[in-house]
């Protein structure tokens, strides 16, 4: 009501702390979040159902021939992918007076404005959680660039997962990583996807290990950018390969606990047109200011339908791990 003696706050009680700022100081102070990597990586598509989209998968067979000898027809061969959008949701609920003395008319946006946005952020952090580690599994979870469920995880592409590049000792950790490791992940990845969009994807704490490593006893692996410097952007090279840093990539062994078999990757080069990302629609909000009438409050619904799939494994190599029981 504009009465600058009134303090709202919104109705969980876990929020009883954070005031709505008054009319002497009408802004919030909000925290930084990453943004969605694997949208920046991926290639988006947006589609209007559930799809089967069709992958190729091996050419005809082609050989040489004496003259009038035999020649054997070979057909390609193809895999089916299915897209299934999965759902994610957010909601809140405000109280009347929240939204009448947030902010305030004429201030910087609105209450309601503050909300959706906070929202929208929740949605796309366990968005690109599962863009990077989910696993695909039933069609309950998006598959993951990192998808570690299967039985066939680095061993064959029949689950469409990951199935190359570097395997660690068994309990080896981020620290065991070295330089001639680097170098073996980047070429497991066939030369004709190490064009284009072929980046690097790890956490910060595989990055803070990667900067130490050494060639020589001068020359480092990582390469500052002479452009970025240490923020923004992508701050440097990896062997002259561009990164981005995820939050949500394994930084332990994780995975399963059976003796041998390999744990989570903790870092994935690749040609990221491959890993696609398909969303149903954009993130779509419902005010409803019915249902908690009679105590006067509004719950705001946000949700969205998306899914992600490799779409090819062989564009992929991982630095991967192997548990013990």
């Amino acid at each position: 009501r504009g009465d600058a003696q009134e303090m709202r706050v919104l109705t969980n009680a876990s929020t009883g702390s954070a005031p709505v700022p008054t009319d002497m100081e009408r802004r919030i102070v909000t925290k930084m979040f990453q943004s969605s990597v694997l949208r920046q990586m991926a290639k988006i598509s947006t589609i209007d159902s559930k799809r089967t989209i069709t992958v190729e998968g091996a050419l005809p067979t082609s050989a040489i021939v004496a003259e009038n000898g035999p020649i054997t027809a070979a057909d390609p061969t193809f895999a089916a992918v299915s897209v299934n959008p999965i759902k994610f949701v957010c909601a809140t609920t405000m109280s009347m007076e929240y939204l009448e003395d947030s902010i305030g008319t004429g201030g910087i946006g609105s209450g309601f404005d503050y909300i959706a946005d906070r929202c929208g952020i929740s949605l796309a952090r366990i968005q690109d959680e599962y863009f990077t580690i989910g696993s695909g599994v039933a069609a309950t979870q998006p598959q993951g660039i990192g998808d570690t469920t299967g039985a066939d995880w680095a061993t064959t592409n029949v689950a469409r997962i990951i199935n190359q590049g570097v395997q660690l000792a068994e309990n080896d950790v981020i620290s065991a990583i070295t330089g001639d490791n680097l170098i073996d992940c980047v070429h497991a990845v066939p030369p004709q996807y190490r064009v284009g969009n072929f980046k690097i994807l790890t956490s910060d704490a595989a990055i803070k290990h990667i900067r130490k490593i050494k060639v020589n006893t001068t020359d480092y692996v990582w390469k500052i950018s002479e452009t970025a410097g240490l923020s923004g952007g992508n701050p440097g090279t990896i062997l002259g390969i561009p990164y981005m840093v995820g939050e949500y990539v394994p930084t332990t062994l994780g995975g399963t606990t059976t003796s041998a078999i390999r744990g989570n990757a903790l870092f994935i080069a690749g040609n990221f047109d491959y890993f696609e990302i398909f969303d149903r629609k954009g993130i779509e909000t419902m005010l409803d200011p019915y249902s908690g009438a009679a105590n006067q409050r509004s719950t705001l619904y946000v949700h969205t339908r998306t899914d992600s799939k490799i779409m090819q494994p062989e564009a992929f190599a991982a630095i991967y791990t192997l548990n013990a029981a």
